[in-house]
């Protein structure tokens, strides 16, 4: 089992579409995680469990699934500062939120909204807690910043994948929401969940109709 235990906005998306393409069973923010009495049978479904909810339960995984191996995609704080402004301010906007995501955000960061000083400091203690945590155990684990890593090549080999290095794919970039998906996040603030949910169909019909796919 492979554990992404990376904040979310270090990657994870990135590390996510890796795997999938040297064909690991990889799924990306599981939060089914979160709600489940059954965390092994539900990691189990996959080879691969990546972003929110992991980092809060990658001791757990551990202690129930055999031969983890555990990646921490990082990077510079103020560089995730400005992209969890982003994600926390932005994001719902573009994606259909669950009230679970805030649920989450306040359990594991001490806050659903934009903090920085409160997020910062979470920043820190959770490194601090992982380089705890593995301190005896440093061949289970991966620490890699994508910005800094050329390719693929340290997680093939820590790993042990037949597959040779690939470069990073660039992946969930910060990006403006359209204005269907503004109308959308509108209505699911009014609680017009149907009406949110159609527009952000016709949303993505019509992305799917473009050259580009946006």
């Amino acid at each position: 089992m492979i554990v992404g235990i990376g904040l979310p906005r270090t990657g994870t998306t990135s590390l996510h579409e890796t795997l999938r393409g040297y064909g690991v069973r990889s799924v990306h923010m599981p939060i089914e995680l979160y709600e489940t009495d059954d965390l092994k049978e539900n990691c189990l479904q996959y080879d691969a469990v990546i972003d929110t909810p992991v980092p809060l339960l990658y001791p757990q995984i551990d202690e129930t699934v055999d031969d983890c191996k555990f990646v921490l995609t990082v990077r510079d704080k103020e560089g995730w500062l400005d992209s969890m402004k982003w994600l926390l301010e932005t994001g719902p906007k573009i994606w259909q939120w669950r009230p679970i995501y805030d649920e989450y955000n306040r359990e594991f960061f001490g806050t659903a909204s934009f903090k920085p000083n409160r997020l910062a400091r979470r920043y820190d203690e959770y490194h601090r807690e992982v380089e705890k945590y593995f301190e005896d155990r440093p061949g289970d684990l991966l620490t890699v910043d994508l910005s800094q890593s050329p390719d693929t090549g340290r997680l093939v080999e820590f790993l042990g994948l037949d597959q040779d290095p690939r470069p990073w794919p660039r992946s969930n970039t910060s990006r403006t929401p359209s204005l269907l998906q503004e109308a959308a996040y509108q209505a699911e603030r009014l609680q017009w969940r149907k009406a949110g949910t159609l527009l952000r169909r016709i949303d993505n019909g019509i992305k799917r109709r473009l050259p580009n796919g946006d």
